[in-house]
C-alpha cells in the first residue's frame, strides 16, 4: 500500500505534498460469475476534484459501493485519509465521506433547513427541536459555500441545481471531508452546472476532496484536476485533466482509438413526407401558444433551457397535463388525449426524463417492463415463448448487456437501463415517440447506440420523434431540425445545416442569430 502522503500537480501545475483523502489498492469484486472489479486503483487527493469516468459497465458503481461501505471487497485495500476502511455506511459518514446521488434523496416538502438537519442533527432545546437554531445553522451552512438561498423554503421548489447544492449542504453540515457526487450536471442546462461547478471550486479551496462521476467528459475537463479511467474493472488511466483532450479523453475510456462522443451527422429527411403530428396553437401552464409538426420518419428536436417550457409540451401532447386552447392531430385525424392511455391507443410512446422515477419498475424483469405497454389491446395475455423471443430480440437489437430478460431492470447499469425503457417503445410499431433526455447520465458508447437504434427506427419504420431536450450537442447530433423555446412559446427553427451547440445556446438565451 502506498503511503499516507503523495506528491502530486495541483490544478495549477505545482507540485505539492497533499494527503490522500482515498487510497485504494488492488480492489476486486465478484458478483457470482461476473468480476465487476479486477484490481482498480483508485487515489484522490484531500482539496482536489478528481474524476472518475468509465463506460456503463465500467466498476463504477461497484467502486462507490465499496468507498461507501454498502459491500465489503472481495480482494484489494482501502484507505480513507491514511486509516483502513472500516464498517459500513453509518461508520464512513462518521469518517467524513458523503455520498451524493443523481436523486439527491432530498424531501421535497420539507425546507432546506429540515433536510439539513435530517442528516446532522435538529438543535434542541432540551427534548424540544429549537427551530430557530436550526434555521440558524443551515443558514451558516449555505453561507459557507456562498449559496443565496431562504433556508425555510421547501427543498422542493428550488430548481434543481439549488437541490444539488442543498444535499452538498447536508453533507457538509455532517462535517464531511470527501464528497462523491454520482451524475450532478446530467439533468442540468449551462448556467446552473456553472452554478455547480462554483460551488466544486469552493470546496477544493476549502481542502475537501470531491469526486465527480460524470459521461460529460466537457465537464469533467472543465472543473476536474484530475481524472481516472475505468475500463472492464480495471483502471487503464490516471491522467492530469490539463493534459487531455476531450477526443483523447473520449478514447481512454471507450479504448477505441476512432471514438466520439456524438453519432455520424445523419442527412436531412426526404422532403414530401406525410405530416405524422399537428401541433396548432397548442396552450397550457407554462407554455404557449406553440405550434409545430413532425413528419414520418423525422427526428425533430426541441429544446431550450431548463425552464423554457418544451418539458411541458411533451407531457400535454400524450394528455399528462391538460391544456388551455390549441389542437392535435396524429396522422391527420384530431387528437385531445384525456390520458397517458389516450396516447397509447393512438400509437404514442413517451419516454419521461427521469428513468428511475418515472421510467421504469426496479424492481421487475427487463422482460416485464419492455412489455408492460402493449401496442395492441391491454388485456391480452402473455404470449409466453414468443414474448420471450421478443423480449430477447430487442436485447440484442438495443446491444444491452448483459441480454437477460429475467434480470430485475434495478440491476443493470444506467446506460443498459436507459437502452431497455427504449426498447419498450422504440421495440414496437409506434407512429411517434416522445423522448425526454434520452441519453441524460449515460457514457459515451451507450449515448452512440441510442442515437443510432432511434434514428434506424425513423428511418426503417418510418416512426416520427420527437426529441425534447436541455443538451444542445445531443440535439445536433440526432436531429434532423430543431425549434428553439425561451419562456414557454418557440422562438427559431434551425435546419440540419445550420445546428450548432453555440447558435441554440445563443438562441435559447435570447441572442440574436
Amino acid at each position: 500500500m502506498s503511503g499516507d502522503v503523495r506528491s502530486d500537480a495541483t490544478s495549477t501545475g505545482s507540485p505539492v505534498a497533499a494527503e490522500l483523502a482515498v487510497d485504494a489498492a488492488g480492489l476486486r469484486k465478484v458478483y457470482g460469475p461476473t468480476v465487476a472489479l479486477a484490481g482498480a486503483d483508485f487515489q484522490v487527493l484531500a482539496g482536489e476534484i478528481h474524476g472518475l469516468l468509465g463506460e456503463n459497465g465500467a466498476g463504477k458503481s461497484t467502486l462507490v459501493r465499496l468507498l461507501a461501505g454498502v459491500e465489503r471487497p472481495d480482494g484489494g485495500e482501502l484507505r480513507f485519509f491514511g486509516e483502513p476502511a472500516s464498517g459500513g455506511p453509518s461508520e464512513r459518514r462518521k469518517a467524513g465521506l458523503a455520498f451524493i446521488h443523481q436523486d439527491l434523496g432530498l424531501f421535497a416538502e420539507f425546507s432546506v433547513a429540515d433536510n439539513i438537519a435530517l442528516s446532522s442533527g435538529f438543535r434542541r432545546r432540551g427534548k424540544i427541536i429549537d427551530e430557530r437554531a436550526t434555521i440558524s445553522r443551515a443558514t451558516e451552512t449555505v453561507e459557507r459555500i456562498g449559496f443565496d438561498c431562504d433556508v425555510t423554503k421547501p427543498a422542493g421548489m428550488l430548481p434543481l441545481a439549488d437541490q444539488t447544492l442543498v444535499a452538498v449542504c447536508r453533507a457538509l453540515a455532517e462535517g464531511a471531508q470527501l464528497i462523491v457526487l454520482d451524475e450532478p450536471t446530467a439533468y442540468l442546462e449551462a448556467r446552473q452546472v456553472r452554478k455547480v461547478f462554483d460551488l466544486l471550486s469552493g470546496l477544493r479551496a476549502d481542502g475537501v476532496a470531491c469526486v465527480l462521476i460524470s459521461h460529460r467528459s466537457e465537464d469533467v475537463l472543465r472543473v476536474c484536476d484530475r481524472v481516472t479511467v475505468l475500463r472492464d474493472g480495471r483502471t487503464v488511466a490516471r491522467r492530469e485533466a490539463r493534459e487531455l483532450s476531450e477526443v483523447k479523453l473520449i478514447r481512454l475510456i471507450t479504448g477505441r482509438a476512432d471514438a466520439s462522443d456524438s453519432a455520424p451527422r445523419r442527412p436531412p429527411a426526404p422532403a414530401g413526407r406525410p405530416v405524422r403530428l399537428m401541433v396548432d396553437t397548442l396552450r397550457g401552464a407554462g407554455f404557449g401558444p406553440v405550434s409545430f409538426s413532425v413528419h414520418e420518419g423525422e427526428v425533430l428536436g426541441l429544446c431550450g433551457l431548463a425552464d423554457a417550457g418544451q418539458f411541458a409540451v411533451g407531457r400535454a401532447l400524450v394528455g399528462d397535463v391538460s391544456t388551455s386552447g390549441g389542437r392535435l392531430a396524429v396522422d391527420g385525424t384530431g387528437f385531445s388525449p384525456n390520458g397517458v392511455r389516450d396516447a397509447l391507443r393512438a400509437g404514442i410512446g413517451f419516454i419521461p426524463a427521469n428513468r428511475t422515477a418515472d421510467g421504469l419498475a426496479g424492481a421487475l424483469t427487463a422482460a416485464e417492463n419492455m412489455l408492460m405497454s402493449p401496442p395492441g389491446r391491454w388485456w391480452q395475455p402473455l404470449r409466453g415463448k414468443k414474448d420471450d423471443e421478443t423480449c430477447r430480440r430487442l436485447l440484442d437489437t438495443f446491444r444491452v448487456a448483459p441480454p437477460a430478460p429475467d434480470r430485475e431492470v434495478s440491476t443493470f447499469s444506467g446506460g443498459n437501463q436507459q437502452k431497455i425503457l427504449l426498447a419498450k417503445w422504440l421495440g414496437f410499431d409506434r407512429r411517434l415517440v416522445i423522448l425526454n433526455e434520452p441519453s441524460a447520465g449515460v457514457d459515451v458508447g451507450a449515448k452512440a447506440d441510442i442515437h443510432k437504434q432511434i434514428r434506424a427506427d425513423c428511418e426503417n419504420n418510418g416512426t416520427a420523434a420527437l426529441v425534447i431536450s436541455t443538451d444542445f450537442q445531443e440535439i445536433v447530433d440526432l436531429c434532423d431540425r430543431a425549434l428553439v423555446m425561451r419562456r414557454g412559446v418557440v422562438v427559431g427553427e434551425l435546419g440540419s445545416a445550420e445546428l450548432h451547440p453555440e447558435v441554440l445556446t445563443e438562441m435559447a438565451y435570447g441572442g440574436m442569430v
